[in-house]
Protein backbone atom coordinates (compact mmCIF):
# COMPACT_ATOMS: atom_id res chain seq x y z
CA UNK A 1 0.00 0.00 0.00
CA UNK A 2 2.89 2.59 0.86
CA UNK A 3 4.40 1.95 -2.43
CA UNK A 4 1.33 2.31 -3.91
CA UNK A 5 1.28 5.62 -2.93
CA UNK A 6 4.81 6.68 -3.31
CA UNK A 7 4.31 5.84 -6.98
CA UNK A 8 0.49 7.85 -7.12
CA UNK A 9 2.61 11.02 -5.56
CA UNK A 10 5.66 10.58 -8.15
CA UNK A 11 3.19 10.45 -11.22
CA UNK A 12 1.28 13.43 -9.21
CA UNK A 13 4.54 15.66 -9.51
CA UNK A 14 5.65 14.69 -13.23
CA UNK A 15 2.16 15.68 -14.48
CA UNK A 16 2.20 19.11 -12.29
CA UNK A 17 5.67 19.33 -13.61
CA UNK A 18 4.35 18.64 -16.95
CA UNK A 19 1.38 20.95 -17.13
CA UNK A 20 3.72 24.03 -15.37
CA UNK A 21 6.47 23.93 -18.61
CA UNK A 22 3.99 23.55 -21.12
CA UNK A 23 1.58 26.27 -19.40
CA UNK A 24 5.06 28.55 -18.81
CA UNK A 25 5.93 27.73 -22.58
CA UNK A 26 2.33 28.81 -24.03
CA UNK A 27 2.91 32.10 -21.81
CA UNK A 28 6.06 32.69 -23.30
CA UNK A 29 4.96 32.31 -27.06
CA UNK A 30 2.10 34.94 -26.14
CA UNK A 31 4.56 37.30 -25.01
CA UNK A 32 6.91 37.15 -27.67
CA UNK A 33 3.46 37.86 -30.18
Amino acid sequence: MRNLVFTASYYYFYFINFFGRVSMNFAAKQIAC
